[in-house]
């Protein structure tokens, strides 16, 4: 009967876990809570840095004041200043640029680069330079009735000594020709760089339209986040994948490394034998040696 009850408060020690076990468990849940806390908040941290830097971009920024509009204060300051008017739509100014460095003109030939005006008003700014020799320059516009109007008569300017530098207003909408022409010369071609800019007025956004751009711009946005969240997790998976594959290389490696200690010490082991049996062939080869010359130093004396 007391075997039975000794057994029984062993099994009962055994199977309940010990104070130093349970003291470990608690220590470690401790541990890991804090730790759980800071990786979310260091995400959180992250999340409203990465807004904070997208919403700052100069597209956004803009996208914004156009669908938005000016500013409440400035509109009601209007609106007491012009005593009972209707406050105008400030005019979006949209900045267009071109240029290049180094544009070849053949000899006996020209460049033309086309501007496209959609705006009723604009303003064209241009400058030009050459290398070594002077060519023509003129600028013409193709009206929306097909006209052809001379904004700047073609003329030659030494652009080899100076930049050229000009400005023009135009009318839209249309299309602008910029015109260099290198027909005069029949041997040197021409280096030509450029720099044009065109600001032209966009017309002014209704509510609607606002409201349209935002839900363009908003859709476009989320089908981008799709897409790099579908293209983060893909990253994410391939860099598991990869730190899978450098941990099985190192255990491979190391592996590796203990096979070729072992084996270098084989062949440590495998050496010496060989020079402990090549010196034992050697002696038995003096051995053999001087049996020989015995037996034939014998065979000598019978015959004497």
């Amino acid at each position: 009967m007391w075997r039975a009850a000794v057994k029984q408060a062993v099994r009962s020690v055994l199977t309940v876990p010990s104070v130093a076990q349970a003291a470990s468990t608690s220590r470690n849940k401790r541990n890991a809570a804090p730790v759980r806390v800071q990786a979310k908040l260091q995400q959180q941290q992250e999340k409203l840095l990465r807004d904070q830097r997208l919403s700052a971009r100069p597209a956004w920024v803009q996208l914004l004041a156009a669908i938005d509009g000016p500013p409440a204060g400035a509109s009601s300051l209007r609106v007491a200043s012009s005593s009972g008017d209707s406050p105008k739509k400030p005019a979006i100014v949209d900045e267009l640029q071109w240029k290049s460095s180094q544009v070849p003109i053949a000899a006996s030939g020209g460049f033309q680069l086309p501007i496209k005006l959609d705006a009723p008003k604009g303003e064209l700014h241009y400058t030009f330079s050459t290398r070594d020799y002077d060519v023509n320059f003129g600028v013409q516009m193709i009206c929306a009735d097909g006209s052809l109007v001379e904004l700047l008569d073609t003329r030659r300017y030494e652009s080899q000594k100076q930049q050229v530098q000009g400005q023009l207003s135009l009318v839209g909408p249309g299309m602008v020709l910029l015109l260099w022409d290198n027909s005069f010369s029949w041997v040197n071609a021409k280096q030509l760089a450029y720099h044009v800019e065109l600001k032209q007025d966009t017309l002014p956004v209704s509510d609607v339209e606002k409201t349209q751009l935002a839900l363009k711009a908003r859709l476009e946005r989320e089908h981008k986040l799709l897409r790099w969240e579908g293209e983060y997790d893909g990253l994410e998976t391939q860099l598991q994948r990869e730190a899978q594959t450098i941990d099985l290389l190192r255990h491979q490696i190391e592996e590796l490394q203990m096979q070729l200690s072992q084996h270098e010490e084989a062949k440590e082991t495998i050496n010496k034998k060989k020079d402990q049996v090549g010196e034992h062939i050697e002696e038995i080869c003096w051995e053999l040696q001087g049996t020989s010359n015995l037996l034939d130093a014998s065979g000598g004396f019978r015959e004497i």
